[in-house]
């Protein structure tokens, strides 16, 4: 099983204000590890119902990986989104971006 943990936030999101300062947090990632980044509109994705997507979906699909590449778990969850929103228009934008250490 693919061990997943957040990296919390550490200060506003970046673009909104020119002089804000913000913290740096280091990591090392190993050889097969990988670092998901996505935007609120990820999460904050909404059902018809109101529901938002939330983060549960992509631990799960990170959980189950089983491509060797960092594609797959983007895809997969951009499409898990779409079909939660069940046809609901987006009311933000959605970025994913993936990255993995292969040595």
């Amino acid at each position: 099983m693919v061990e997943a943990r957040a990296i919390e936030a550490t200060g506003l999101p970046l673009g909104m204000f020119c002089r804000e300062e913000f913290s740096v947090y280091r990591t090392q990632l190993a050889k097969g590890d990988g670092l998901i980044l996505f935007t609120d509109g990820l999460s904050e994705a909404q059902a018809r119902a109101g529901n938002e997507f939330g983060v549960q979906p992509l631990v799960e699909i990170l959980r189950a990986k089983d491509s060797l590449t960092a594609e797959a778990p983007v895809l997969a969850c951009v499409s898990k989104a779409l079909v939660f929103r069940a046809g609901s228009p987006p009311k933000d934008d959605l970025t994913l971006m993936a990255i993995e250490r292969f040595e």
